[in-house]
C-alpha cells in the first residue's frame, strides 16, 4: 500500500526538528566539552592536595583523549544502529548516560575513577551528539539542507558560550561536588523534548522532506539518500573525516587548556570562563553564515 504524504502547512516542522537539535547539541556539547574545563583547577587541587595539581595536569587531560577517541570509535556502530532502529531510543540512552557521568563526577577520589567516568561520557556522545543530529535533520531536507544543519550545529557553540558560565557560578556558589549533582540534572531535562517533540522523518507525520515534493522540484537539487554504512565505503566520507579531525584538534586544543591558561594569567574564575564564551560566540556566528553560504554559493565553495 502506497504511503500518503502531504504538504505541510504554515510552519515546516523539520524547522522544529532542527531546533531541537540545536537544544539537544546545546547540551550535550556544553557539558561534555567547555563547560567541564571550568571544573579543572577545583579537580586538580582535590588530586593534588598541598601540592596544588601541580604535574597532573596532564594526566587530567588524558581523559578529553578517552572521550573523544573513544567516541569517534563508536561513531560508526552506533550510525549503523541508528539506520535500523532510529535515533530517538539512542539519544535517550546519550542522556540517561550524560547524566549519570556528572553525577558520578561528583563522588571521584581517583583519576581512574574520572577515566572510567570519561568512557561513559564518550558513550552519551557517541549516542546523542553530532553524528546522531545531523543524520536526524538530513532526513527532514532536500532544499534548505544548509541551512538546517548550521542551526543544529549552532547548538554546540551556543553550548559551549553558556555552560561555562553557568558551571562558574555554580561552583563558585556551592562548590565542585554540589555544582557536578546540580548538572546530572540537565540532560534529564531533554527526554521529554525526544519523546514529544522529536520525530524520526517527515514520512512518520505524513510528510515528506522539505524540497522532495513536486512543488519544489524545480528549485531543490536532486539528492538521494545514502545510509550510514554505504557512506562508510566511499573515499570521500574518510577525506572529510580526516579533516575534520585536523580542524578539531587545533580547536579542541585551544578549548581544553583557555580556562586553565587565563587562570594562570590572574583572571577570576568568571572571566576566565568568558575567553571560553567569546570563543564559541564567534563560532557561533561562523556556523550560521557557513549553513546560509552553503546553499547560496554551494557546499564545495564554501568550504574550500
Amino acid at each position: 500500500m502506497a504511503t500518503t504524504v502531504q504538504r505541510s502547512k504554515g510552519l515546516y516542522y523539520g524547522w522544529i526538528i532542527a531546533f531541537s537539535s540545536l537544544v539537544i547539541m546545546w547540551i550535550t556539547n556544553g557539558i561534555t566539552l567547555a563547560g567541564l574545563t571550568v571544573f579543572d583547577e577545583e579537580i586538580l587541587n582535590f588530586l593534588g592536595g598541598e601540592s596544588g595539581g601541580d604535574g597532573l595536569r596532564g594526566a587530567l587531560k588524558f581523559r578529553d583523549l578517552i572521550t573523544l577517541f573513544a567516541s569517534g570509535l563508536m561513531a560508526p556502530f552506533v550510525g549503523a544502529i541508528a539506520d535500523r532502529v532510529g535515533v530517538r531510543p539512542l539519544m535517550i540512552i546519550g542522556f540517561l548516560l550524560l547524566s549519570a557521568g556528572n553525577f558520578f563526577y561528583s563522588k571521584i577520589a581517583t583519576l581512574n575513577d574520572i577515566y572510567l567516568i570519561h568512557l561513559v561520557l564518550a558513550t552519551s556522545l557517541a549516542c546523542s551528539g553530532l553524528v546522531i543530529n545531523v543524520m536526524l535533520v538530513s532526513k527532514w531536507f532536500v532544499a534548505k539542507r544548509g541551512v538546517a544543519l548550521g542551526i543544529t550545529v549552532a547548538g554546540t557553540s551556543l553550548g559551549n558560550a553558556a555552560l561555562p558560565q553557568l558551571n562558574a557560578w555554580l561552583v563558585a556558589e556551592f562548590g565542585r561536588r554540589t555544582a557536578f549533582a546540580y548538572t546530572s540534572i540537565i540532560p534529564l531535562l531533554l527526554i521529554p523534548l525526544v519523546l514529544f517533540v522529536v520525530r524520526e522523518k517527515p514520512e512518520d507525520m505524513g510528510l515528506v522532506a522539505l524540497g522532495a515534493d513536486e512543488s519544489d522540484a524545480e528549485s531543490a537539487p536532486s539528492l538521494t539518500g545514502m545510509s550510514y554504512r554505504d557512506a562508510l565505503g566511499t573515499r570521500s566520507f574518510w577525506i572529510l573525516a580526516s579533516i575534520a579531525m585536523l580542524t578539531f584538534y587545533s580547536i579542541l586544543a585551544l578549548l581544553s587548556h583557555l580556562f586553565l591558561h587565563m587562570r594562570e594569567q590572574g583572571f577570576e574564575p568568571q572571566v576566565a570562563a568568558s575567553g571560553l564564551t567569546v570563543l564559541f560566540l564567534l563560532g557561533l556566528g561562523g556556523k550560521l553564515m557557513s549553513g546560509v553560504l552553503a546553499d547560496v554559493l554551494g557546499r564545495r565553495v564554501v568550504f574550500v
